[in-house]
């Protein structure tokens, strides 16, 4: 008895990665006004930016586009696969995904926040990509 709660368990956690996958673009409608407007309010603390249309950002008379890779979605969805293919307890599982889905969404933020410093005080664009290569790639 033990052995079938276990393989359904698994079968269980399986089957909500293919369907998140399949629903990944209804996910993005979630995740994309999150970061959008995090961003924006992040932003607004230390510069005079305001909101454009279609997800763009205008800082120091630049325009910064919040596109669908700055969401970084498929880096939520490998952490919920690398948590929902892992053997632990339900208790474990859910500070888990709470935990890293909290984290990368404050980390891309910062991301998004940094690399808008950079841009809006004139960094050369070679620099800018070392930069952003050296933090983020290494």
């Amino acid at each position: 008895m033990r052995k079938n709660k276990k393989i359904i368990s698994i079968a269980l956690r399986y089957l909500i990665l293919l369907i998140i996958g399949f629903l990944l673009s209804l996910v993005y409608q979630l995740f994309l006004p999150a970061t959008y407007y995090s961003s924006y309010f992040l932003l607004k603390i230390f510069y005079n930016v305001s909101l454009s249309c279609n997800n763009i950002i205008l800082l120091n008379g630049l325009k910064i586009e919040i596109v669908k890779a700055c969401v970084a979605l498929s880096a939520y969805y490998l952490l919920l696969i690398l948590n929902l293919t892992t053997p632990m307890t339900k208790k474990q599982r859910t500070y888990s995904l709470i935990f890293s889905i909290l984290s990368l969404f404050i980390l891309n933020i910062l991301r998004i926040f940094f690399l808008s410093i950079l841009y809006s005080n004139g960094a050369n664009t070679q620099i800018f990509f070392i930069v952003y290569y050296g933090m983020f790639f290494q």
